[in-house]
């Protein structure tokens, strides 16, 4: 199949990897310099029109994937176009005040976590809505073999204006136990620990989870119930303690000090499970069978049909995004700061308008 795919390019080499044509187009500030982004998105948002426009002669795909990439809508019009369009929403937790309405644009969703669902599923819309976990990257999370030479870590955005309750959690663990906190790469991290503490930002099921089993540690993870105990066997695979419980993360680190073995036959199956079953290729390999039963033509004539109130919701999109631009503006005390994003707050309303 041919896919466009908009937005974070985690999907776009296991793609290729199967076979499939795609074309990736993207933000270049957003990912490291190495990735290659074929239709470079350096306005946000850009209108369809111009992704359009940079399309090879006579190629058109079989559908268009956006994949979240943490920020608001980076184009407009998809609702416009003539493909099946399908959606990876991965920031429920952070971004549910306005995916509901986003929602509307798309043939097929999938979210990353399970306690959302019931948010992309609009009765009037009736699309298709799957959960898509998360997952690892066995080409770079994966055992090194590395000497265990911190009992166990946290790596992770340790900003108190982001997540006070996280870097306040941290630091009364690190009053108890000798962990070894660091933020930015982790794979030598994880590899060189014996475990591995995942705090998350709203019960969210992360990336962590996956990453830091397919290095080959233990991980001490939140008990949620987002998914979470779908996938994963406590004791088993993974360690749970309770949320923001420090006492439980101490209880839980003394006892597999205590009990290496356990520690290890722990982090041996979590391992093999990740691997075995939650890699980005077998989630690719999932939506591509999905999407690949869908009738395009009725995906379209429906879409179509519902275009009016697909914009009604677009609109309310951009309006929502247009007043959090204008409330940063009306709060920064740096005068140039607020002129720009005043002026972005006014882009989006000749949005809104455009729409009505």
């Amino acid at each position: 199949m041919k896919f466009l795919l908009i937005g974070n390019p985690c999907f776009c080499a296991a793609l290729k990897a199967l076979g499939h044509d795609v074309i990736l187009a993207s933000r270049p500030s957003a990912y490291p310099a190495n990735t290659s982004i074929d239709i470079p998105i350096t306005i946000t948002p850009t209108q369809v029109e111009t992704i359009n426009a940079a399309l090879p002669n006579g190629w058109h795909p079989d559908w268009v994937f956006l994949c979240d990439d943490s920020t608001f809508p980076i184009v407009i019009g998809l609702e416009s176009l003539p493909y099946p369009l399908a959606w990876y929403a991965i920031d429920s937790h952070i971004q549910g005040s306005w995916h509901s309405w986003y929602a509307t644009v798309f043939d097929y969703i999938f979210v990353a976590h399970k306690d959302y669902l019931i948010n992309y599923r609009i009765n009037e819309r009736g699309a298709m809505v799957k959960w898509l976990p998360v997952f690892c990257d066995p080409a770079k999370d994966r055992y090194l073999d590395r000497e265990k030479i911190h009992d166990i870590s946290f790596v992770g955005t340790m900003n108190p204006d982001l997540n006070p309750k996280r870097v306040e959690f941290i630091e009364a663990v690190k009053k108890r136990i000798p962990i070894n906190v660091a933020q930015g790469e982790y794979v030598e991290i994880f590899n060189q620990s014996k475990m591995v503490l995942n705090q998350c930002v709203q019960n969210d099921l992360n990336l962590r989870v996956f990453e830091v089993m397919a290095c080959g540690s233990l991980l001490l993870t939140e008990d949620s119930n987002n998914g979470l105990k779908d996938l994963f066997v406590d004791k088993k695979h993974l360690a749970l303690y309770h949320q923001n419980d420090v006492d439980s993360v101490v209880k839980q680190f003394d006892h597999y000090m205590e009990n290496e073995d356990k520690l290890k036959a722990i982090s041996q199956c979590g391992m093999d499970e990740v691997h075995n079953k939650h890699t980005v290729n077998r989630r690719i390999k999932m939506v591509v069978d999905l999407l690949g039963k869908e009738p395009a033509q009725k995906l379209l004539e429906k879409r179509h049909k519902q275009l009016p109130f697909i914009k009604q919701n677009v609109a309310k999109v951009m309006n929502y995004v247009a007043m959090v631009y204008f409330y940063q503006s009306e709060t920064t005390n740096d005068l140039n700061r607020a002129k720009r994003l005043l002026l972005v707050c006014q882009n989006y309303v000749k949005i809104i308008k455009s729409l009505s």
